[in-house]
């Protein structure tokens, strides 16, 4: 199961900081209806988030490509639909002296459709300094935000320390189902120009977990594969799977192709400045 192709695994046994809505018993409408403080739902290690060689099912899998780009001055639209045509995502991305914002929507159907959106903020080196996500069904509506001012721990919306001393040194972070996500890694360590290091990174991400928006860190292998023109070829591993991403030349998905699934934990693991 591709680590940027599949929804993110979840669990039930903490509470939730957004809101259920069940089909069962009566709605109300007005803001009591919508709890909407945003906060970490849950924190663990994404690693052991299944046992060895079961994969969710699978909803949106198989390769994602880009089918819309547009690019005004410093402004892209892009949009990805995956081969199956079960999920798609698009993205409105501002780039300036000063870093990186985007705004987007995943949309995945199938048996448990969902709506996935989130704003995130780069700043001028590559680091991501916030990410906030809301994630709606017919059964579900939550937020969660993590946000890090330069110096400071990561916050979460509420401006509480996230209950995870293993996000204090992740510089990254991953939306599940979210290909531009993915990109901001290759952009941030400057892997999609052709001077880029031929040996393996190892670094630790931070990563949400859709639709139950759970947040963990991942252990993750990117390596260049090649140059050519203006694309550039990656593969990514990590213990939910491997992936063969091809980005343009300013570091933003093209492809994205699953591989294979993925076990274990490298030797070496670090962040990557």
């Amino acid at each position: 199961m591709c680590w940027i192709c599949a929804p993110g695994t979840s669990s039930t046994s903490a509470p939730a900081t957004g809101a259920d809505h069940r089909a069962a018993g009566p709605t109300t409408t007005g803001p009591a209806a919508t709890p909407h403080a945003e906060g970490v739902r849950m924190t663990r290690d994404l690693t052991a988030a299944r046992p060895p060689g079961r994969a969710p099912a699978p909803t949106g899998t198989g390769t994602m490509h880009r089918r819309v780009t547009v690019v005004d001055g410093g402004v892209r639209f892009l949009a990805w639909t995956s081969a199956d045509g079960l999920r798609s995502e698009t993205a409105r991305i501002v780039t300036t002296p000063r870093g990186l914002r985007a705004s987007g929507t995943v949309l995945t159907l199938g048996d448990r459709p969902c709506s996935t959106s989130y704003a995130l903020l780069c700043d001028a080196t590559g680091r991501t300094r916030r990410l906030s996500v809301r994630a709606e069904s017919a059964s579900l509506e939550r937020a969660v935000a993590l946000t890090r001012a330069p110096g400071a721990p990561w916050l979460d919306g509420t401006g509480r320390p996230p209950p995870h001393s293993g996000l204090d040194d992740v510089i990254d972070i991953e939306l599940s189902s979210s290909v531009l996500t993915a990109s901001l890694l290759i952009r941030r360590l400057g892997l999609h120009r052709p001077d880029a290091p031929a040996e393996p990174l190892h670094l630790t991400v931070a990563r949400i977990a859709t639709p139950h928006l759970e947040v963990g860190t991942m252990w993750r292998r990117i390596r260049v594969i090649d140059h050519a023109d203006d694309r550039g070829v990656l593969s990514i591993d990590g213990p939910d799977g491997s992936s063969r991403i091809t980005v343009d030349d300013d570091g933003f998905a093209v492809d994205v192709d699953p591989q294979d699934t993925g076990t274990g934990n490298p030797d070496g693991v670090s962040n990557a400045e």
